[in-house]
């Protein structure tokens, strides 16, 4: 092969890959560009699907309230609140809180949605509900990753159950059967999914204490 006859072949490959590059470049933007607008149309759908799945949460641990405004509390002073009780931030996260209130506007109790972190299979997000007194009313699993047949049965009412209508400042799983209020039964064969949704119920139980005792308003 002649020496013009390399070049010739040399260029042709560059012109191949520049022009494979660039058609490579090109899908990659039409692809980002379609992605983009598939997101942003489908954002506003998403967050209203989000807020009504919260507010569904909201009413089934609350049934008595009729709307929900937002807590506002500093992350950082909550964390440490929570931290003085015993409850790190690497087993509680509170994520958001709310005053529920019935149709003359006023607070007839709270939700606190916390994060637990030490489900057996990862993080368990709830939201717990109280009433005016601070007892119990409801609690509601928001997502839940714990061992099909044992650590899942936290889900159910027999467990869930054990906390409504109480009051107590401190909740402790056992494994014998729970006699008083502050006890809590375990759930058989997934004592660790047990103790994880019974430290987040206590992170709520705290984060309303924090709300109370900081006189913390609601978002208008």
């Amino acid at each position: 092969m002649s020496k013009n006859e390399k070049t010739k072949s040399f260029l042709n490959t560059v012109l191949e890959f520049l022009k494979n590059t660039a058609v490579l470049c090109l899908i990659t933007c039409i692809a980002g560009a379609v992605l983009g607008g598939v997101y942003t149309v489908t954002a506003e759908p998403r967050l209203k699907a989000e807020i009504e799945a919260k507010n569904k949460a909201y009413k089934k641990v609350q049934p008595e309230a009729v709307e929900f405004s937002n807590v506002s509390f500093e992350e950082a002073d909550m964390i440490e609140h929570l931290k003085s009780k015993g409850i790190s931030e690497k087993s509680v996260i509170v994520e958001e809180a709310a005053f529920a209130k019935n149709n003359a506007g006023e607070v007839v109790g709270y939700v606190v949605t916390v994060i637990s972190k030490k489900g057996f299979g990862g993080d368990i997000k709830f939201s717990v509900g109280f009433n005016s007194e601070k007892a119990i009313s409801g609690i509601s699993i928001l997502s839940i990753k714990e061992t099909a047949g044992l650590g899942m049965k936290v889900k159910e009412n027999s467990f869930l159950n054990q906390f409504k209508g109480k009051t107590s400042s401190r909740f402790f799983v056992v494994t014998t059967g729970g006699h008083s209020d502050d006890e809590i039964d375990a759930v058989s064969g997934a004592t660790i999914s047990s103790k994880a949704i019974t430290e987040g119920v206590n992170g709520a139980v705290e984060a309303v204490n924090y709300i109370i005792r900081k006189g913390e308003s609601a978002d208008e």
